[in-house]
């Protein structure tokens, strides 16, 4: 169900699975169609949608990325993000 009032959902997956991966486009998408009949008065407010891509070991680098102690290249180098 949803409300006006906003909310979190969050959404579990394995990482190599494509039907997982449908799952999760069909759900947002089911979300974003039913915030439009929801809000058929009013402009309905943004949703936003985040994804998570890097390993939770990881989640020092990103700390130190978004407090601008490090470059984007070596938050890059940090996650592994090449592997």
């Amino acid at each position: 169900m949803l409300s006006s009032a906003g909310g979190a959902l969050w959404l579990g997956e394995h990482h190599n699975s494509a039907a997982d991966h449908n799952i999760q486009a069909t759900l947002i998408r089911k979300l974003h169609e039913d915030r439009k009949r929801l809000f058929t008065k009013t402009a309905a407010p943004p949703m936003a949608i985040g994804l998570e891509q890097v390993q939770r070991q990881f989640q020092p680098v990103l700390d130190d990325f978004i407090a601008g102690k490090i470059s984007e290249e070596e938050m890059l180098k940090g996650v592994d993000w090449e592997k």
